[in-house]
């Protein structure tokens, strides 16, 4: 009997590709369910979600109710022994104890007699993180409101003593939610349901191979997989002695030693699911499995704002990921309460200004970067942002970045002016008046000698006239109120004669 991968219609023996689709057809395995099976008496398999190490993923139609779910059905290599069922139902239960809106919901699970051990979930709708990931970085709110999500699921869990063992870009699946402020709720899968309950085990830093990995996350971009290894498996879960151990790329120290587990493995590997999303790249590149967990072992991890797309990231963002990768778990956070503590006062000053600019109307919602970068082929005017605060840093950028403009941040006087000399084409300068290193007019001072001729937006709460007087006729240097202007800034840029791209729609509310 032959199935297909695709839609899980069964075929005859004889039959080489599927009927309905094209699809190369492959050998069904045993009690591997087909387009139409009734699963447990009351889910109907109507097509397949995707493929794990561990099973297959079903969209099923429960037959009395109107409701879509997904099934997922274990894959077993021997008949279910009572012990196994046992340990299933145990860890099934402690799931759905946890109860928590950024974990995905268990409605039901059980033993069916053609397809083995099942869990029934809630069907999501929208892409996981390693899908997501494939765009590149994400933004730095929707890194944040990720990361909270992610940590709070992580505290639930932990409270009641469970140990995810396996965060990873591909068990953590952004919900589409027109509510939420980033038009998403981050939700943790995978709570090691089957990582007591796999027929054959792979031995720690075997090759894994491309069916050990999941064919439903999409491949990661060059820069988040390991070139030397074999397609997906840097996502795969690795195995020994018949328990499950975690993904080599997000594995903690503790686990590549077959060390003793508790929740502070956890946070090392959310750390490194943070410096992924931050950076666009995997933490460490090493050319086979061994090398990896070798690294995470052994290897200090680099500071992520020395990565080129993470080169706004300030001290406290490099600080709190360098915490989370910790080689001694003593070393890193004390819970996953602490760390969204921590995220919660990142994002504090930047969430208020996208709320209103999500929510203040039709217009006002921003569009996303990349229908931005599609609606127009000119260039964004880009603007150096520099001030020693990295909350007021991000909240500018923010504000830049959804009005057309592509700012570019630095975190003090001397790093914005070394993004002036290495960058091409800056069209403006925005700087704190009142900074340690250099203070905003011996930034202009300076700017202005490597020949930077642009507007300057002078930012200060005093707007004396000894400040006026020690500005005095510097041309193209204007004073922004740090209080109740930074809103205006595209206003302002605008009327300096900078173009956004697109034209900005609706201004920032709160004048």
């Amino acid at each position: 009997m032959k199935i297909c991968p695709k839609c899980s219609r069964r075929h005859d023996a004889a039959s080489r590709l599927c009927t309905a689709d094209g699809t190369l057809l492959v050998e069904a395995a045993p009690g591997e369910p087909s387009l139409g099976q009734v699963v447990g008496g009351r889910y109907r398999i109507t097509g397949k979600l995707g493929k794990g190490g561990h099973g297959h993923v079903y969209l099923a139609r429960h037959l009395e109710m109107p409701r879509d779910v997904a099934i997922k059905v274990l894959i077993q290599g021997q008949q279910a022994s009572d012990e196994l069922i046992a340990r299933f139902r145990y860890e099934v239960e402690t799931i759905v104890t946890i109860d928590h809106p950024h974990i995905v919901t268990i409605h039901d699970f059980g033993v069916d007699e053609e397809a083995g051990l099942y869990v029934v979930m809630e069907r999501l709708r929208g892409k996981s993180l390693a899908e997501r990931l494939r765009r590149g970085p994400l933004d730095t709110l929707d890194l944040l409101e990720m990361l909270i999500g992610v940590a709070r699921a992580l505290e639930a869990a932990h409270q009641l003593g469970v140990v995810h063992r396996d965060v990873k870009p591909a068990n953590i699946f952004l919900e589409d939610d027109d509510e939420a402020l980033c038009g998403f709720v981050a939700k943790l899968l995978d709570f090691g349901i089957a990582k007591d309950f796999v027929g054959a085990a792979i031995p720690v830093g075997a090759a894994l191979s491309a069916d050990v990995a999941d064919p439903a996350t999409p491949a990661a971009p060059a820069d988040l997989a390991d070139p030397a290894a074999p397609t997906g498996a840097m996502e795969a879960a690795v195995t020994g002695g018949g328990r499950t151990m975690g993904s080599p790329m997000t594995m903690s120290p503790e686990q590549a030693m077959a060390g003793v587990i508790d929740a502070r493995s956890d946070l090392y590997s959310l750390g490194v699911v943070f410096f992924m999303a931050l950076t666009g790249e995997p933490l460490f590149r090493r050319d086979d499995i061994y090398e990896l967990l070798v690294a995470h072992v052994e290897d200090p991890p680099p500071v992520p704002s020395s990565r080129p797309a993470a080169a706004w990231a300030p001290a406290s963002v490099d600080r709190l990921i360098l915490e989370l990768l910790a080689k001694d778990p003593g070393g890193r956070p004390d819970s996953a309460k602490e760390v969204v503590r921590r995220l919660q006062a990142l994002r504090a000053p930047m969430s208020d200004a996208w709320a209103a600019r999500r929510f203040g109307g039709p217009e006002a919602t921003p569009p996303d970067s990349a229908d931005t970068a599609a609606a127009d082929d000119r260039p964004r005017p880009r603007v150096v942002v520099g001030d020693d605060e990295d909350a007021i840093v991000q909240l500018i950028c923010l504000i830049l970045d959804h009005a057309g403009y592509e700012a570019l941040p630095a975190l003090g006087g001397e790093k914005a002016l070394q993004r002036l000399r290495e960058e091409r084409d800056v069209a403006a300068l925005v700087i704190d008046l009142i900074m340690p290193d250099i203070d905003g007019i011996a930034s202009i001072d300076a700017a202005r000698l490597f020949g930077f001729e642009g507007p300057v937006f002078l930012c200060t709460s005093v707007r004396s006239e000894a400040v006026r007087q020690q500005v005095g006729a510097r041309a193209n240097v204007h004073f922004v109120d740090k209080i109740r202007e930074l809103n205006r800034l595209p206003e302002l840029l605008d009327a300096a004669g900078l173009r956004p791209v697109p034209d900005p729609g609706a201004e920032m509310p709160g004048q």
